[in-house]
């Protein structure tokens, strides 16, 4: 989706939908808890080229995941900024 506005101000939407893996320490299986980190950031923009930021409900279908040997606990949303070499990166987790 791309808005443009009268006064310039040029705004761009992407959705997208992804399958996820995470690396898994099962030594203590099935008395373990696991946590998947997952990061969206842009690598070839800094802050003052884009702007991310979570809509109103950033994650859903959790609550519709069939994982038959786990139980989901959970899910958290964050995000943070970053100084980086190339500039001040926008991560969102």
């Amino acid at each position: 989706m791309v808005r443009l506005k009268s006064d310039g101000y040029i705004a761009y939407g992407m959705r997208f939908t992804t399958t996820l893996a995470c690396m898994m320490d099962l030594h203590y299986y099935p008395l373990d808890s696991q946590n998947c980190t997952v990061e969206i950031e842009s690598y070839g923009y800094t802050v003052s080229d884009v702007v991310m930021y979570w809509m109103k409900e950033p994650v859903t279908g959790v609550e519709n995941a069939k994982l038959p040997q786990f139980t989901i606990f959970g899910y958290e949303t964050t995000d943070r900024k970053e100084k980086l070499a190339t500039g001040l990166s926008h991560i969102n987790l």
